[in-house]
């Protein structure tokens, strides 16, 4: 079922990848996260998936790696603060 959702999905974004991550993992660790692509090929305007790529990334280095990219270098996360007038 991943490769289906990572075609689906290039429809609606084709520079995207789709993450899957068991729902019953609870404390049965390690568990692996499932990180795909589609590649489609076009040809005279035609345009169709010609393979799906992906890699499996233990769990907790993905969570990990996940918590240090989205807070940031100084731990202040990249979250867009406004100031209104």
């Amino acid at each position: 079922m991943w490769y289906k959702r990572a075609v689906e999905y290039h429809y609606n974004n084709p520079s995207s990848f789709v993450f899957s991550v068991p729902f019953d993992i609870g404390d049965t660790r390690p568990t692996l996260v499932t990180a795909t692509h589609a590649i489609f090929k076009e040809e005279n305007g035609q345009k169709a998936p010609a393979a799906v790529v992906g890699v499996q990334i233990d769990y907790d280095k993905f969570e990990e790696n996940f918590m240090k990219a989205t807070a940031g270098v100084e731990g202040h996360g990249y979250m867009v603060r406004r100031t209104f007038r």
